[in-house]
């Protein structure tokens, strides 16, 4: 039975019962500079065992949810580049209404593969010498549908990009933004299930809505610590609430 913990300060507000939490604009004087968290906690943590629970997302046209170390392990990043496994979260989200994604660890050199560094999408394979150039090369935008196998056990899809500045929430891009994995759902989830098996070391989210087809997986999860379920309204006013879990 999973609740939700306040976090202080937090532009969030959490119901009386701990099952929802909800954004609340915060009002400063212009004097003062506070930092907000977007997200809270779950109650209680684990350290063992397989765990499951699921999350009323309707209506929702933004949020992020999943596992994480602790708010504070990352208190001092700003923004959505906290959002990476070796930060200690293991998290998908929707931006924008329809933008669904799950955040992975940045790739390193990404950005030498940018437009503005002299490269271009549709020079062919001769730009991909390493995986970064790969993804830059490999999208439907670029006439390609393909799937792949990177450092022997990286299979990955290759979809359009979506752009790290639809989940900004202020923060600057910088390269130690998350790689952002597109999620494409053909029936859009009003009910998320996660599924934590922390022997397992995966992380599973299912869409609830359709039937609980799989999401996403996140495998070969470092779990050093305790982990906790993770809730983030972002700037979205609807709730997200903690059911019981579907038969």
């Amino acid at each position: 039975h999973v609740t939700l913990v306040p976090s202080h300060p937090s532009c969030t507000v959490i119901s009386e019962d701990e099952r929802q939490v909800r954004y609340q604009e915060q009002i400063h004087r212009p004097s003062v500079k506070a930092k907000c968290f977007y997200g809270v906690l779950g109650s209680p943590s684990f350290t063992s065992g397989k765990h499951y629970w699921e999350v009323d997302v309707s209506n929702k046209s933004a949020w992020i949810l999943g596992v994480c170390v602790s708010l504070k392990c990352t208190a001092n990043v700003p923004g959505i580049k906290n959002y990476q496994p070796k930060n200690g979260y293991w998290v998908i989200g929707l931006q924008n209404a329809y933008n669904y994604s799950a955040f992975q660890d940045a790739v390193p050199g990404i950005e030498n593969y940018q437009p503005k560094n002299g490269y271009r999408k549709n020079t062919g394979l001769r730009n991909a010498d390493n995986y970064s150039a790969f993804q830059d090369v490999f999208q439907p935008k670029n006439d390609y549908w393909v799937t792949g196998l990177w450092n022997a056990d990286n299979y990955n899809a290759f979809q359009d990009a979506v752009k790290y500045s639809d989940f900004q929430d202020g923060s600057r891009s910088t390269p130690s933004a998350p790689l952002i994995v597109p999620l494409f759902m053909t029936i859009c989830p009003k009910r998320v299930g996660v599924f934590l098996d922390y022997e397992a070391c995966t992380v599973s989210f299912f869409n609830v809505t359709s039937n609980g087809c799989l999401i996403y997986k996140f495998s070969n999860c470092h779990f050093s610590y305790p982990v906790f379920p993770y809730f983030s309204p972002m700037t979205c006013k609807l709730p997200m609430t903690l059911c019981s879990p579907s038969s």
